[in-house]
């Protein structure tokens, strides 16, 4: 009687240390899910926080990207005067007579001049750019690069042989690059076997439309 209760005693010391072992081990399992949960939040919010800080920084950058004394100015073009040079009227109906930055095309009354002004009025003419501006020549009009959507018509013109580098005024590598590709290529007046560079016309006493 004695053994039989013994052994009875030692089936319920043996269930209650295997429920404890159970409930240690499962009480064990609840907190390393806790603490797993919590690093994977905290990783989480680290990541959402980093993230956030590099689209603050590429954004500041993406602002900073123009130099501080530049102007913007947006319009449609209502008048082009030659290839380099035309006039863009405003949403206040102001009009800006605007050359084109880094960048010589012939006078209309020079070889290719008539051509120039032609392929610059195909790409601008009753179109809305945007001009990015950083001041005024001597004559009263605005400097600056021109823009078609994310097409720079500065470039495009001297890529397609109707304007030199401007390099007395500009240290553009790309426009340099434009040039000696389109040299290269022979288009544009680079078909002529000695284009005469505008400012070497003006010097010369060549007639011009416009002051330069």
């Amino acid at each position: 009687m004695n053994v039989r209760r013994l052994r009875n005693a030692l089936r319920r010391s043996v269930r209650g240390q295997q429920g404890r072992s159970r409930q240690f081990a499962y009480s064990t399992r609840q907190r390393v899910s806790r603490k797993t949960r919590r690093v994977l939040v905290g990783l989480l919010v680290a990541a959402l926080v980093g993230g956030l800080l590099v689209l603050s920084r590429s954004r500041q950058e993406s602002d900073s990207s123009l130099p501080p004394n530049v102007t913007v100015i947006k319009g449609t073009v209502v008048s082009v005067t030659d290839g380099d040079t035309l006039t863009l009227l405003d949403a206040s109906r102001t009009e800006h007579k605007i050359r084109l930055q880094g960048i010589d095309a012939p006078e209309r009354r020079q070889a290719y001049g008539v051509r120039a002004k032609e392929a610059l009025a195909r790409k601008v003419f009753q179109k809305q750019v945007q001009v990015d501006s950083q001041g005024q020549d001597r004559y009263g009009r605005t400097i600056g690069n021109v823009y078609l959507g994310d097409r720079w018509i500065n470039r495009e013109l001297v890529a397609e042989g109707w304007a030199w580098h401007y390099k007395q005024y500009s240290v553009s590598e790309d426009l340099a690059q434009a040039e000696t590709n389109a040299r290269n290529s022979r288009v544009g007046l680079w078909q002529d076997s000695h284009p005469v560079p505008p400012w070497e016309f003006r010097h010369a006493g060549g007639p011009v439309d416009f002051p330069e």
